[in-house]
């Protein structure tokens, strides 16, 4: 997820993601961007919430007053090896 304003890197975001199936996942923070990671199945549908709490490191938050819910399916990812 790309949103406008930096995000803290001391921030525990987890705390603001709800996700269905239930997962084991890790959020990882680079400026912007934010990066759910774990053990998603292919193929599968998750059902992702997002709160309409979460905050850059400015202390901006989501233009909404509601959380936000979105669909993603998983794509099975096909197998590769490059050398450098």
């Amino acid at each position: 997820m790309i949103f406008s304003d930096n995000l803290a890197k001391d921030l525990n975001y987890e705390a603001y993601f709800n996700i269905k199936p239930e997962v084991d996942y890790d959020v990882n923070v680079n400026g912007r961007v934010l990066t759910l990671a774990g053990e998603f199945k292919p193929d599968q549908k998750y059902r992702i919430k997002v709160f309409k709490e979460i905050k850059g490191k400015l202390g901006s938050k989501l233009a909404t007053t509601k959380n936000v819910d979105f669909t993603v399916k998983i794509s099975d990812i096909a197998p590769k090896l490059r050398f450098a």
